[in-house]
């Protein structure tokens, strides 16, 4: 028995569905590239943050990536797709920025290395697209390294100061 539905109703074609299917696995991919501070504050379901976790935990198995890519996309379903992508789109508008300069750049440097974790304080309040481990990170291993490995960690912490926020 066929329902009867008004011309404005009218279910979507096969191709139709198959598109928004692979959109929302689309999605999904983008989404996997975000780290764990930036996923909580999207507007996404507990469910959905554990099958991402899962995801990034698989081991390298094309088919075990495949169907939970799949299953991804199903569980993308259930989110509101307008919400989440403009929660993207406001985010990477906010985290474009030009890369920094050489000259301010090895400031910055110099004061974390000196300042420690005072600096990287300051440090985060003005450049919120840095990570704090990351930069106590190179803080720790540059006061632990010898002379001779100080320049390279130092050059390292430049570039990650100097590189403009990705996602």
């Amino acid at each position: 028995m066929k329902q009867d539905l008004e011309p404005d109703q009218e279910t979507p074609s096969k191709t139709r569905r198959k598109k928004d299917m692979l959109s929302l696995q689309r999605l999904g991919q983008e989404l996997l590239t975000f780290n764990q501070k930036k996923l909580s504050q999207l507007p996404l379901t507990p469910i959905l943050r554990n099958a991402l976790d899962e995801y990034k935990r698989l081991p390298n198995s094309r088919e075990a990536r495949r169907r939970q890519m799949q299953f991804i996309g199903r569980l993308m379903r259930d989110v509101d797709y307008i919400q989440v992508t403009a929660a993207i789109a406001e985010y990477q508008e906010k985290s474009h920025r030009p890369s920094t300069s050489p000259a301010r750049a090895a400031a910055i440097c110099k004061q974390l290395l000196d300042g420690g974790d005072v600096a990287i304080q300051a440090l985060l309040a003005e450049s919120p697209h840095l990570e704090r481990q990351t930069l106590r990170h190179y803080c720790r291993e540059y006061s632990r390294a010898d002379e001779t490995q100080r320049s390279a960690i130092k050059a390292r912490l430049l570039k990650y100061i100097e590189t403009p926020a990705s996602i």
